[in-house]
């Protein structure tokens, strides 16, 4: 019962995305990471905060987000076997500064002994 709402939302979001997506009975590739994407986001902001070790749950969230994210603008009609290596390279440099930028965050917050102080 302690996670119901945060799973409900992320729940809700991914849905909503996929209500959308799936208008014309059809389910895209470019669709199905934009599921991905809202079910991930959202899981970030309702699910990450109320699990231990929430920082890091929050932190891959966001890189697995920012990597889907970028891969999305790269499919077309050819789907994902149409990225190019340099697009895929695109995608890892995108998760990686994300990875960075988590880490670093991640650093500088107060541990919980000094929060308690």
């Amino acid at each position: 019962m302690k996670y119901f709402n945060a799973i409900l939302m992320t729940v809700a979001a991914g849905v909503s995305v996929a209500v959308a997506a799936l208008v014309d009975n059809q389910l895209s590739q470019a669709e199905a990471i934009n599921i991905a994407i809202a079910i991930f986001g959202a899981g970030a902001v309702y699910l990450a905060p109320v699990l231990p070790d929430a920082q890091y749950v929050k932190w891959g969230m966001a890189a697995l987000v920012a990597a889907l994210s970028a891969l999305v603008t790269f499919i077309g009609a050819g789907g994902i076997p149409a990225v190019t290596i340099s697009e895929w390279l695109q995608v890892a440099a995108v998760a990686l500064a994300a990875i960075v930028a988590g880490a670093k965050s991640i650093a500088a917050a107060p541990t919980p002994a000094a929060l308690r102080r």
